[in-house]
């Protein structure tokens, strides 16, 4: 299963934004205007959306590595009936 572009543009948005708003919060702070709990907030929120696209690629990731690889395009084989039915 392939992961569509779309989301891995959403993903390198989130990624790019929460790096960028951590970092500026580091290097330079906030007015004193603004409420601590406030900056706390909105940083807590980026840092929940990174780990969800971080989740959700790991999750892809090992999804993807553990399904069987299907190397044709002959359809999947029939099941076998349950033993004991005539």
């Amino acid at each position: 299963m392939r992961i569509p572009w779309q989301l891995h543009l959403i993903a390198l948005i989130v990624v790019l934004t929460t790096l960028a708003a951590e970092t500026l919060y580091l290097f330079y702070g906030t007015k004193s205007a603004i409420p601590e709990v406030l900056i706390g907030r909105i940083l807590g929120t980026f840092d929940m959306a990174l780990a969800i696209v971080l989740a959700y690629y790991f999750t892809a990731t090992i999804a993807n590595s553990r399904a069987p690889q299907r190397t044709t395009d002959a359809p999947p084989p029939a099941a076998e009936p349950p033993k004991g039915t005539p």
